[in-house]
């Protein structure tokens, strides 16, 4: 037994209002989506497109300009500031030949207590000195 729900036919739609009888159609051959847009915008987004890539160009462009000219930021080094850092070198190298000498000592230094520990368990042994 199978049961059949009966539903009303739905309502026609109203038709569309007439405007006077006269039908325009715009058709549009340019298929751009800035056929769409006002000349203000269009103006509008060519000028803020400029000016973002400016932005993010002009630091590269420096760049490369500074690399053609063959010029740096740091060009300009006071001559009183280079002898420093000449003297501070030379500290640190002087530095440098006193910590490989320590090195050098406290390597000494563990060899000895090294062979000291080793005489001293022969003895505990009995094995005697050497």
């Amino acid at each position: 037994m199978s049961i059949l729900a009966q539903v009303p036919i739905p309502p026609i739609p109203p038709t569309p209002p007439d405007f006077g009888g006269v039908q325009e159609v715009i058709v549009r051959t340019d298929p751009s989506w800035l056929a769409t847009l006002p000349p203000q915008m269009v103006a509008m987004v060519i000028i803020s497109g400029l000016i973002v890539a400016g932005i993010v160009l002009y630091p590269l462009l420096k760049a490369i300009a500074m690399l053609i000219a063959g010029t740096t930021r740091n060009a300009e080094i006071d001559p009183a500031e280079f002898e420093e850092m000449r003297r501070r070198i030379a500290e640190l190298e002087q530095r440098q030949s006193q910590v490989r000498e320590l090195e050098d000592r406290v390597d000494f230094a563990e060899r000895l207590l090294a062979e000291r520990s080793r005489d001293e368990i022969r003895v505990e042994r009995g094995g005697g000195a050497p």
